[in-house]
């Protein structure tokens, strides 16, 4: 819980600090966040959509990808005592009963029970890098989002750009006006995309490393599991 209340602060002190920065632009163009949201155009909306995405993505990892979900500490402590036991089909039903990463790791490595230790390990091992793939595939969406975020940007930038040389190209003499919507859009939009980007580059770092310490824990675990079994079953 402790760690899960450290998250959730950093992840409200990170959009509290964009949302001041923000802020402290618009005092200073002295225009209003609304006024920018329609300068940006489709452009801005989307980022702001894909912003609203990430946000829910990153609540949700936090959530969903700690140790103590990946690896309930009471399905652990469970494994061990019935595994030393050697209450195998009792340990198969608890892994079912709570199904968690750990939980698909042992399964996989009491499904070749019979087979020997080696075959159980290297069945864990597998099912490790299955866990492992799985978990980086759902922290790749935040990824995703770092870097289409400032794409878009830039493309808002080069639209904006276009608006404002195409008044040139048209008027002989532009009223500074008339440019000021396509340079706006241009530069609101690069900055939308870059506030997007920014947490969610960071974000993705911050739950890789945590996916891979996590599966670090799990094979370490399972293994002490697996080779305290693996001692007492004959093989076939």
């Amino acid at each position: 819980m402790k760690r899960l209340a450290t998250s959730l602060t950093l992840v409200l002190c990170l959009f509290v600090g964009a949302a001041a920065f923000g802020q402290a632009a618009v005092q200073v163009s002295r225009i209003s966040v609304w006024d920018q949201v329609k300068s940006a155009g489709g452009i801005g909306w989307a980022i702001i959509l894909l912003s609203v995405a990430m946000l829910a993505l990153v609540v949700e990892h936090l959530i969903t990808i700690r140790l103590s979900v990946l690896m309930p500490p009471a399905l652990v402590a469970h494994l061990q005592e019935i595994l030393e036991k050697r209450r195998y089909q009792e340990a198969v039903q608890a892994c079912q009963e709570t199904p968690s990463a750990f939980s698909s790791v042992i399964l996989a490595a009491l499904t070749k029970l019979r087979r020997g230790q080696a075959a159980m390990e290297e069945g864990g091992r597998q099912a490790v890098e299955e866990e492992g793939v799985r978990l980086f595939q759902k922290v790749g969406y935040v990824a995703l989002i770092g870097n289409i975020s400032p794409m878009l940007g830039l493309l808002g930038t080069v639209v904006g750009m276009i608006r404002a040389f195409h008044v040139i190209a048209t008027q002989p003499n532009p009223n500074p006006a008339d440019l000021a919507g396509g340079i706006s859009q241009a530069l609101v939009t690069t900055y939308m995309g870059l506030v997007v980007a920014i947490p969610a580059i960071f974000f993705h770092a911050f739950f890789r490393n945590r996916v891979e310490r996590s599966l670090g824990e799990m094979n370490l675990t399972a293994e002490d599991l697996i080779r305290g079994v693996g001692r007492e079953v004959p093989q076939e």
